[in-house]
Parts: structure tokens; sequence; C-alpha cells
């Protein structure tokens, strides 16, 4: 995995780290389904980014 894919990866972790510290707080239920979205969404990135890393490892 190159320097930018490990850099997106860190930044997107650290993002689905944050959201479930702030999910385990008192928040309205639109702001959760809202935060339940955004943690979809990073992972799903996280999930690409590995992938595209590990091709790349394959095809070098």
């Amino acid at each position: 995995m190159d320097s930018m894919n490990q850099n997106c990866m860190a930044y997107f972790q650290e993002e689905v780290r944050q959201y479930k510290i702030m999910l385990d707080g008192v928040l309205s239920k639109e702001y959760r389904e809202y935060l339940i979205r955004k943690l979809l969404m990073f992972q799903y990135v996280i999930n690409l980014l590995k992938e595209c890393g590990d091709d790349n490892t394959k095809t070098t």
C-alpha cells in the first residue's frame, strides 16, 4: 500500500474511532442515525483502500 493510501486509511480509521466514541454519548435520534450512516460510509472506504492496497501488492 502506498503512502497516500496509508494516510487515507489512517484518516478514515481515526474518523471511525471518533464517531464510535460520539455514539457512546447522549445524542438525538437524528444525529445518531447520521453518525451511523457516516460510520458505514467510512468503513466502506477503508475496505476499498484495503482492497486497492492488496491489488497493488499482488501486481508488484
